[in-house]
């Protein structure tokens, strides 16, 4: 891995803890380390932890369960590309919480 990407990911995962946060986790990597990194979270999530990750890597994006998609601060897309357990022999099957009652989606921006 990465000179500060291993060291970081070997911190976050030292207390067990059920839910891990990445920001950019792949961003300063070659593509082979940070393949190797997102294969680790796969993992993770196959032991049952849940991992909240910020990404710009649309194809990145496209492998998560479920992503949300941000603009301007405001949740403006909630896709789920594959339900969980779907895709993998032996993950049990869960549902994905709705989004929070109050969420709308934005007006469309309208050019005068």
């Amino acid at each position: 891995m990465a000179s500060s990407s291993g060291p970081a990911i070997a911190r976050a995962l030292a207390n067990d803890p059920p839910i891990l946060v990445a920001d950019e986790p792949t961003g300063n990597l070659d593509s082979r380390t940070a393949e190797a990194v997102f294969e680790m979270f796969e993992h993770l999530i196959e032991e049952h932890k849940t991992i909240v990750m910020v990404t710009h890597d649309n194809d990145l994006a496209k492998r998560v369960t479920r992503a949300l998609h941000v603009h301007d601060g405001e949740i403006v897309d909630d896709i789920v590309h594959r339900p969980r357990g779907g895709a993998r022999p032996g993950h049990a099957e869960a549902a994905l919480p709705p989004l929070p009652e109050n969420f709308t989606d934005p007006e469309p921006e309208v050019e005068g």
